[in-house]
């Protein structure tokens, strides 16, 4: 709190091996006394005399199966201000798609356990407006985006009313161009992961991603992406 952090949001659904491993992630879910033990100590630790920030969970419909009934109960007895579920098992990962006929259910559990926890769903939503129609559809409160939005910053600033933004590729790649500048020194590492995102979907897509993966610093990439624009067709 002394560091001005608005809440604490916990992952009960990371699906990493090495997460796992140390019995975090979405291996609480099938370890629900920890996964309480851990939440009511976030919730001591979120408090003081001067303020309370609200702590969330982010988790997934089971491990191996659906497990809502028993899963999703088990998190919403502890007074969470929010709860995001992504709407696939932990087994599932992203092989099949998400299974947004679960989200009416929770809601209704929801009302049953804790009126006042936000429930917030996530999976496989490739627009606003696609969350829209969700939220009136399920009455969730919200729509978490994942996958849809890497590459694409530009999906929440529609270029028109009730239009989706879709960038040039010009526009996407100076976009790697201005993460570059933003990562430039001890960090640029970290950021070359994210090229990948904006480069696919047109003709040298594949190519120029190999030759970002070999880029070491800013002046290398911008190079790299200019000699692109200029042969494009």
């Amino acid at each position: 709190m002394s560091l001005g952090f608005d809440g604490i949001d916990i992952n009960m659904g990371c699906p990493d091996r090495d997460i796992e491993k140390q019995g975090a992630g979405a291996a609480l879910i099938k370890n629900p006394v920890l996964a309480k033990e851990i939440i009511r100590a976030a919730l001591r630790g979120a408090q003081n005399k001067q303020k309370k920030i609200p702590v969330s969970i982010k988790t997934r419909i089971g491990y191996n199966k659906n497990e809502i009934s028993t899963w999703i109960p088990t998190l919403l007895e502890e007074d969470l201000a929010a709860l995001t579920i992504h709407l696939r098992t932990r087994k599932e990962m992203y092989a099949t798609p998400a299974h947004w006929e679960l989200a009416e259910k929770i809601v209704k559990l929801r009302g049953k356990y804790a009126p006042k926890t936000l429930i917030i769903g996530n999976g496989d939503v490739k627009s606003v407006a696609e969350a829209r129609e969700l939220i009136k559809k399920t009455r969730v409160d919200g729509v978490m985006f994942g996958r849809s939005v890497l590459g694409n910053p530009w999906f929440f600033a529609p270029r028109s009313l009730g239009e989706v933004g879709f960038p040039t590729t010009a526009e996407r790649l100076n976009a790697i161009i201005e993460h570059a500048e933003l990562f430039e020194g001890e960090h640029f590492e970290s950021i070359k992961k994210h090229f990948h995102a904006y480069a696919k979907g047109f003709e040298g897509a594949k190519e120029l991603r190999e030759s970002l993966m070999k880029v070491k610093n800013l002046a290398e990439t911008k190079k790299v992406i200019e000699n692109f624009l200029d042969n494009m067709v």
